[in-house]
């Protein structure tokens, strides 16, 4: 079943016309944004950031979802990098 883009009516799949409107039915892309795609922008932060440079005109929620993933993971990363580096620096520290 299809939504009307006009006034948000049911159109049936093989109806070309809403019949609340009488709008010429247009295929609309749904964008939600799902969180799959903040999962798989977090796994693989690289392909998270090329799907936000594809997705950010066309689809904005969905590309915001693996774009923010994306951020998340890289930031997660650098802050356990900098505690490790902090971590080894006060250990010298204590050593010497």
């Amino acid at each position: 079943m299809k939504v009307c883009a006009n006034c948000g009516g049911k159109i049936k799949s093989r109806q070309n016309f809403c019949p609340t409107c009488g709008q010429v039915a247009q295929l609309v892309v749904v964008d939600r944004g799902a969180a799959r795609w903040a999962v798989l922008g977090f796994i693989c932060p690289v392909l998270g950031a090329i799907l936000y440079l594809i997705w950010h005109k066309r689809r904005p929620n969905t590309a915001k979802s693996a774009g923010l993933g994306a951020l998340i993971s890289v930031g997660w990363v650098v802050s356990i990098m900098l505690m490790v580096v902090v971590g080894i620096t006060i250990g010298l520290e204590v050593v010497e």
